[in-house]
């Protein structure tokens, strides 16, 4: 049988068509992982419930710490509509092209020296504030230089968790410092970040505080826990 050429043509442009109704409707993987791959980022800005900073140290005398719930900065976070964002309903998907996806793009934060209050009052404020010299370094700032994603949430485990390199700025001395952050992606866009870092004052050019005339001496070692909060920025 012969099909003329007018058919030809005819059927020619209907197998286009019906080609791209199929590509449309059902993308390419490599487009799909793309999508995965590279999610929009969104930036989130402390709450008005920051959270809060703790840091522990020894004496001569006896433990002590010192606390800041004035936390000011941003994040900016990227996390596929796949792996469950915030505010996305429904179970978290933990498979590589998710877990790559996920990435801390940066990360900026400050804490006023006046904002800290020691558990051993006003003395020991003013020690600490002399310590960090607050009149000239009234802040104490942290910049993101890398992060890596380490591992993604699961049914025991609903954190990120990141491996990151930043620049810790303490009394005017700025060290690199590795991190562990943990982002819980919570409801109505918001995130909690906590992290725990055992640090040394004289890292940082600090010398430890004393008082009493030099009879009562603090370590030279401190533990700082931090839990951030943080709201998606409108």
């Amino acid at each position: 049988m012969r099909v003329s050429n007018t058919a030809m043509v005819r059927i020619g442009w209907w197998s286009v068509a019906a080609l791209a109704v199929l590509v449309v409707t059902n993308p390419p993987s490599a487009a799909r992982a793309a999508a995965i791959n590279h999610p929009a980022a969104a930036t989130y800005v402390s709450g008005s419930q920051a959270g809060e900073v703790v840091v522990s140290g020894t004496s001569t005398l006896h433990n002590w710490t010192v606390k800041s719930s004035a936390i000011q900065g941003r994040l900016v976070l990227a996390l596929p509509v796949q792996a469950g964002g915030p505010g996305t309903p429904g179970p978290r998907q933990t498979t590589k092209a998710v877990a790559a996806a996920a990435a801390i793009r940066a990360i900026q934060l400050r804490i006023p020296v006046a904002t800290l209050k020691s558990s051993e009052g006003a003395g020991m404020d003013n020690t600490v504030y002399h310590a960090l010299n607050r009149r000239q370094y009234p802040v104490i700032s942290y910049r993101l230089i890398r992060a890596t994603l380490s591992s993604a949430p699961s049914a025991q485990d609903p954190a990120y968790h990141f491996d990151t390199v930043g620049q810790l700025t303490v009394a005017g001395v700025t060290q690199r410092v590795t991190l562990e952050l943990n982002v819980l992606p919570e409801p109505s866009n918001q995130l909690t970040v906590t992290t725990t870092a055992p640090l040394k004052m004289t890292q940082f050019g600090v010398k430890p505080p004393t008082a009493m005339f030099g009879l009562i001496r603090s370590g030279d070692a401190i533990t700082v826990k931090a839990t951030w909060l943080l709201a998606e920025a409108k």
